[in-house]
């Protein structure tokens, strides 16, 4: 049950409450009665509408006792005495008002030794927060719309006995002639100073009777909009600042407030409107506390939002940069990473928010993404070697952010890597001589398999299994990447987007591409007038992907093929092995390496040679293996 004030009551087992109240002995006396306490009913359950009468009953109950003590007659309810301006002096009329309001305030205080409403829970705005608030009432003003701030006047009743008066004046020739009004006034001017309009309109207290009939005005011409929201506005400013010192007294008057004292105190005689204005003062009070509350912190947003620095633009001008300087490939993988980053914490994201715990959060959600989200698919997550590159991805652009003077923290994310062991790296092994069998004598039973890409298709393992070439580089090439030297035919890869420098070679053809008809395909292209050699997986793309141009090759070959010759990539994974397209290029490696053939001219025709073979690539740089020798090794090939 709540602390009540000394004259209501509530019965263990009632709802409503009763008004309670103590006969002085006094008038008990001159009554010729005993002393008593007199208890009734308010038929009421609410607390605050029941304390709102008592509180009314006890002030006419204590005047009933003045009477009775002076012998006069009991006169009955005060009369209406509501106070009316003469004219629109709204200070004078919240003068008065604050007069009768601090009266309530402090009996109520003394008659229930604690106000009624929790003052501990107001704050009285600051000076910043007043001027925040006469900016949020112009840009009202401004807009055309007051109607909040007329929700939030405790005393609408004496704005709407002047509103109508003052539109008329407004529309009036008199305002016209009388007022030269500058055609910004209304919203420029501070709200504590009169425009013109309604300096004119104070002094005179024109109304729409007298203009009609005093001065033959018809009030016709067209009304200044922001002129009467800058009339409901500067009622509202006025009202709030008379509130603010209001709330200022009542604060200080509690808390200096001692129920022992015997200072003397002047009831004021209080009527059931002005208790009901009371509490409409300050819960409208507090209502623009709420807004200017929520005002600030628009203000703090809009200031946040306007330094935003935005991931996916961002990542767009990073990105740009680094296509400049990096494969293709790296950069598919950077899209790859970011279309993640992107679903996970929006295009929109403000960089500056990314700090450890939140490089931790991103860390986590990487390691729960599924493999194949992209595509359906949920049931494997990523690797640790894949979950490592996306965090240098996304290390690496926090970095270049930084780099280029964003707001941006650097290194976070260069101690989350996961450590990769031997049961987390998977690695590529090489197809055994039955898979390779299977691989070269690879028919195609579905007529809906590989339908487009037929040819490519045909060719690119084979390719692969006698060249050791990677995807992406037989994707790229072209009638003039064949040649003859001195009886031998060829392919040479250059000027193409490969993985580094040593990609570019020149090495025999194996006489069983040759077999298979590849130099027949090149001499068809040809005829066609047909530069690109494997035209198919080319179909409907605009420019090459991680793969080159191989992309559709790279999802037949390795959903499709490796699993109709038998392999089952989860159980190759389980045995620690990962089986691909690229296991090709492996598997001509291991052949190399089992059969001990020669290791350099064997880097020559992979692409392998770097600078750190230094015998034959400092000191050896200006000559090259003849070709006849390359042959000699290449046919070794034998599956």
């Amino acid at each position: 049950m709540p602390l009540l004030p000394n004259y209501l009551y509530q019965y263990p087992q009632s709802k409503n409450y009763y008004f309670r109240l103590r006969v002085p002995s006094e008038v008990c006396e001159k009554l010729s009665t005993k002393p008593f306490t007199f208890i009734a009913s308010l038929k009421c359950c609410k607390l605050s509408l029941s304390r709102s009468t008592a509180l009314f009953i006890k002030d006419k109950f204590e005047r009933e006792w003045e009477l009775i003590m002076e012998e006069r007659l009991i006169e009955g309810l005060l009369g209406d005495n509501t106070y009316e301006p003469a004219n629109w002096d709204f200070r004078a009329y919240l003068k008065k008002q604050y007069a009768t309001y601090l009266a309530v305030s402090k009996q109520i205080i003394r008659g229930e030794r604690q106000s009624h409403i929790d003052l501990e829970k107001l704050s009285i705005p600051s000076s910043a927060d007043m001027k925040l608030y006469e900016q949020h009432l112009k840009e009202t003003i401004k807009e055309g719309n007051s109607a909040t701030t007329y929700k939030q006047l405790a005393h609408p009743h004496y704005l709407e006995s002047y509103l109508d008066d003052y539109m008329a004046f407004l529309g009036s020739k008199t305002h016209a002639e009388l007022v030269q009004l500058k055609p910004d006034e209304a919203l420029t001017l501070p709200l504590n100073i009169h425009s013109s309009a309604e300096a004119h309109f104070n002094e005179h207290g024109y109304g729409e009777e007298f203009l009609n009939e005093m001065l033959d005005d018809d009030c016709s011409l067209p009304v200044d909009k922001h002129a009467i929201n800058r009339f409901i506005a500067r009622h509202g400013y006025q009202e709030f600042r008379l509130k603010k010192q209001l709330m200022t007294e009542i604060i200080k008057y509690a808390n200096e407030y001692d129920e022992f004292s015997e200072q003397e105190f002047a009831a004021k005689g209080l009527r059931i409107a002005n208790i009901g204005q009371y509490f409409k003062l300050f819960e409208t009070y507090t209502d623009t506390l709420d807004l200017i509350k929520s005002l600030k912190k628009d203000s703090k947003t809009r200031s946040k939002v306007k330094n935003q620095i935005k991931l996916k633009p961002t990542f767009e001008l990073f990105l740009a940069e680094k296509s400049k300087s990096v494969k293709a490939d790296t950069i598919e993988h950077y899209k790859i990473s970011f279309n993640f980053f992107f679903e996970l914490l929006g295009e929109d994201y403000d960089l500056r928010e990314i700090n450890k715990t939140k490089a931790k959060e991103i860390k986590d959600a990487i390691i729960a993404k599924s493999a194949n989200s992209e595509k359906g698919c949920s049931e494997k997550t990523l690797s640790v070697a894949t979950v490592n590159r996306y965090m240098i991805n996304i290390g690496a652009f926090l970095n270049w952010c930084n780099d280029n003077d964003y707001e941006v923290e650097k290194d976070l994310f260069t101690n989350l890597k996961l450590k990769e062991t031997k049961v987390s790296k998977l690695r590529r092994r090489p197809y055994t001589e039955a898979e390779i069998q299977l691989i070269k004598s690879y028919d195609f039973k579905d007529m809906r398999e590989a339908k487009e890409i037929r040819t490519d298709a045909f060719w690119f393992p084979k390719i692969a299994l006698y060249t050791g070439m990677r995807l992406n580089e037989i994707s790229f090439l072209t009638t003039d990447d064949f040649g003859v030297e001195k009886g031998i035919h060829y392919i040479s890869i250059e000027d193409k987007d490969l993985k580094n420098e040593n990609s570019e070679r020149r090495f025999p053809i194996h006489s069983k591409l040759i077999e298979f008809g590849l130099l027949d395909l090149v001499a068809e292209r040809k005829r066609q007038k047909q530069k690109v050699l494997f035209i198919e997986c080319r179909v409907g793309k605009t420019k090459p992907g991680k793969y080159g141009w191989a992309e559709s090759i790279s999802r037949w070959y390795n959903r499709s093929l490796i699993k109709k010759i038998g392999i089952s990539k989860e159980y190759e994974g389980e045995q620690g092995f990962m089986i691909d397209f690229h296991c090709l290029r492996t598997t001509f490696l291991s052949f190399c390496k089992r059969n001990g053939l020669n290791g350099y001219i064997v880097k020559q025709i992979v692409g392998h040679t770097g600078k750190d073979d230094v015998t034959f690539d400092v000191y050896g740089s200006e000559v090259s293996t003849k070709i006849e020798v390359m042959k000699k090794l290449i046919e070794n090939i034998d599956y």
